[in-house]
């Protein structure tokens, strides 16, 4: 147990006894009963006992300067990234989703066509809403569609959920070719809002057209 005197409105001494009411009694002055972790240089308002202000560690110039650096190399990537500068297939480019931030459901406003990353996936917004825990981006497909980059070429094709990531005509991607032993082909679009499979139509190919082998 711990007691302390006071002095002028101040804690100037704090010992250790065995029993703090038997300091009360017997040693006179006012003394007051504290917590075990008090120490010299807290404060008495009269009333309670309270530790000194805590004061955050200075943090070293050269370490916030590398922070500085590191999150103004991180902002220049990821600009480059969102104006297609970096023209990258989705398989690459998935491999530096950290650069943008993390979908979170806390209420924050996303804007139409920014990115979030998602379970690794990188996605984009298809219209601004207020992110909420039952509109991830792996379920909402009214507000999110995977991110396909547009200059890269034909991409693997990916299952469309809607219309919003449908598959225009003219548009070509690759994907195994049952006709030909499960190899790769590079198909296009036969239609508009296209959202099946290629080379599961048969024989008949109305909603891909087979293009050549990749």
């Amino acid at each position: 147990m711990v007691i302390a005197q006071i002095f002028n409105d101040r804690i100037v001494n704090a010992i250790e006894a065995d029993s703090a009411q038997w300091a009360i009694d017997n040693l006179g002055g006012d003394w007051i009963i504290m917590p075990e972790s008090a120490g010299i240089g807290w404060n008495w308002d009269g009333i309670t006992a309270t530790p000194p202000a805590q004061t955050q560690p200075e943090i070293p110039k050269q370490v916030r300067v590398e922070r500085a650096e590191r999150l103004a190399q991180r902002i220049a990537l990821q600009k480059q990234v969102e104006a297609s500068l970096v023209d990258l297939p989705d398989d690459e480019l998935e491999t530096i989703t950290y650069l943008f931030d993390e979908w979170q459901p806390d209420g924050r406003l996303l804007k139409a066509e920014a990115k979030v990353r998602h379970e690794g996936v990188l996605y984009q917004v298809v219209q601004p809403h207020n992110t909420q825990s039952d509109w991830a981006p792996d379920v909402q497909s009214s507000l999110f569609t995977r991110f396909r980059d547009p200059v890269a070429g034909p991409q693997p094709w990916v299952q469309p959920t809607g219309a919003q990531d449908a598959y225009a005509a003219g548009e070509r991607v690759t994907y195994d070719n049952p006709n030909d032993g499960g190899a790769i082909w590079i198909y296009e679009s036969a239609i508009d809002a296209n959202t099946t499979e290629p080379g599961r139509d048969g024989t008949f190919d109305r909603y891909w057209t087979p293009i050549e082998p990749t």
